[in-house]
């Protein structure tokens, strides 16, 4: 189904204004078109199941079997790493799909390389990154054995009356 002027309304919120495609630049400014296309969709995949779990457990709430239904509860558990999934693969989009440029029209990513920053420094901020990141890692998962090991306070009814 096409709505005329849509895409022009929601990029430039002007209905007239002129969309380019890809075959209006030269083809050393296009970035990577499958890398791009299947990294988008998937991250837009991943969010339309989310919204599909949500509707689902709205719709289980509603008829008060959310906490009943084991299929559903295993659902959710299963869909824990998703989201961050959903986030790096849209990172990776966006990071593709901006090539060739690191600033659009002014600096190529061929040219952004430093020479003046040493290639020590470069790997001792990627270490230090990766331990933080590993501490922050260990804590989380310190803490949630710890939560799991101490289990439920008490059944709670979750506004259903009991």
């Amino acid at each position: 189904m096409a709505i005329p002027k849509l895409l022009s309304f929601a990029i430039h919120f002007d209905p007239n204004a002129e969309v380019k495609g890809l075959d209006a630049f030269h083809k050393e400014d296009h970035p990577p078109i499958v890398p791009t296309y299947l990294t988008y969709h998937a991250m837009i995949g991943l969010g339309s199941l989310f919204a599909l779990i949500a509707l689902i457990g709205i719709a289980l709430s509603i008829r008060r079997q959310l906490f009943h239904s084991r299929w559903y509860l295993w659902i959710l558990l299963l869909s824990v790493p998703l989201p961050f999934i959903a986030n790096e693969v849209g990172w990776i989009s966006a990071e593709i799909g901006r090539q060739p440029w690191a600033v659009y029209g002014i600096l190529r990513t061929a040219d952004a390389g430093t020479v003046s920053v040493p290639a020590g420094q470069i790997l001792f901020s990627i270490i230090m990154f990766s331990a933080i990141f590993m501490i922050i890692l260990a804590m989380f998962i310190f803490l949630l054995i710890k939560i799991i090991r101490k289990g439920p306070a008490s059944e709670i009814s979750y506004g259903y009356g009991g």
